[in-house]
């Protein structure tokens, strides 16, 4: 209930699956189930709110779209490399990056946002080297043996 919860205060029909298995929690790729479920949700919320104009609640879990956004804000990074994300952010430092980004109407989207990946190094983060020495080239794949032009061209027709 905690990473994938619903408008119901019952388990979801489609997640029955997952207490079949709890032996091998360990074995099962749970973050995939998280987005695939908060995905789901933001669907059926869309497909209703245009449908109807407005919707009800979304579902889906919402601590990880708040660290998926806290992690990409243009701001000082916070212990970058720990895993799971949760482990580093408490609600005072998320209280405080909301009030950095907060803009005088109430939005948010006063500091922008950075282009990270997990398990690379933060945008923002010092570095001991200038970088790879060598540029690394790749050959052009279109002139490898093998490479055909697939386009189709339409048969010409006798008049």
């Amino acid at each position: 209930m905690v990473l994938c919860p619903t408008q119901s205060p019952r388990l979801a029909s489609d997640l029955m699956h997952a207490l079949g298995c709890v032996m091998e929690t360990c074995e099962y790729d749970w973050c995939e189930l998280v987005l695939c479920k908060l995905m789901d949700s933001i669907c059926s919320f869309a497909r209703r709110f245009y449908a109807n104009g407005y919707a009800g609640g979304c579902g889906g879990c919402a601590m990880f779209v708040v660290i998926y956004y806290l992690d990409r804000l243009n701001r000082d990074l916070i212990q970058w490399g720990v895993y799971p994300r949760i482990k580093v952010w408490n609600m005072k430092q998320i209280w405080k990056a909301g009030k950095c980004d907060r803009l005088r109407t109430g939005d948010y989207g006063c500091l922008g946002v950075l282009d990270v990946a997990y398990g690379e190094y933060h945008p923002r983060e010092a570095r001991d080297t200038e970088g790879p020495m060598t540029k690394t080239e790749y050959p052009d794949m279109s002139k490898m043996e093998g490479c055909k032009d697939r386009r189709r061209r339409a048969p010409i027709q006798a008049t």
